[in-house]
């Protein structure tokens, strides 16, 4: 059985460790639930951001509230709402109090954009490691349909994010064998 104190230091690891905010995050919460703790396997991983990414919100607060309430209930769930809600407020408000009291300004700026190329280099990887997921599941072909259209609903016709999932959504159904989606 999972402990709640385990379901708080893996929320405030979380919390602690995930820069660059939104799905930049994906990468160390899929190391904490899945490769580290063993708690979910790959495809209640996708499972979990899939739902996440189909409600309106901080996608790491929604991912990580629901994996906590599925393996520790409400309790769980509250848990890790509570730790990473209030976490970042609090650490941001001890480093802005640290920064502006001890490092000039131009440094900071420097910080800001030396942490960019790490984001970059963990959603690259992170990246990788669903495309080939995904590809295992839905085929090349289907994934290079749902690519090309995320990117002309993206840049070409500047749609919302959630119009475009809704599109990939309708998409997949329809790319999707009616016996793979349980129906006779």
């Amino acid at each position: 059985m999972i402990l709640l104190r385990d379901v708080f230091w893996s929320a405030l690891k979380i919390a602690c460790l995930s820069f660059g905010g939104g799905v930049s995050a994906l990468p160390t919460i899929y190391d904490e639930y899945v490769t580290r703790r063993q708690w979910f396997d790959d495809e209640s991983f996708q499972y979990f951001v899939t739902v996440s990414n189909a409600l309106p919100g901080p996608i790491i607060s929604q991912l990580i509230v629901m994996m906590s309430y599925d393996k520790r209930g409400i309790v769980g769930g509250v848990i890790s709402f509570l730790t990473i809600t209030f976490t970042g407020p609090l650490m941001l408000i001890a480093l802005f109090a640290l920064l502006y009291a001890y490092v000039p300004f131009e440094i900071v700026e420097k910080l800001s954009f030396a942490v960019g190329p790490t984001i970059i280099a963990m959603l690259v990887i992170f990246i990788w490691q669903q495309l080939q997921k995904s590809q295992r599941l839905l085929g090349w072909k289907s994934n290079g349909v749902l690519l090309a259209v995320a990117a002309l609903t993206m840049v070409v016709l500047n749609w919302n994010i959630a119009i475009i999932f809704i599109t990939t959504v309708i998409l997949i159904l329809l790319l999707t064998p009616n016996k793979e989606r349980g129906e006779q």
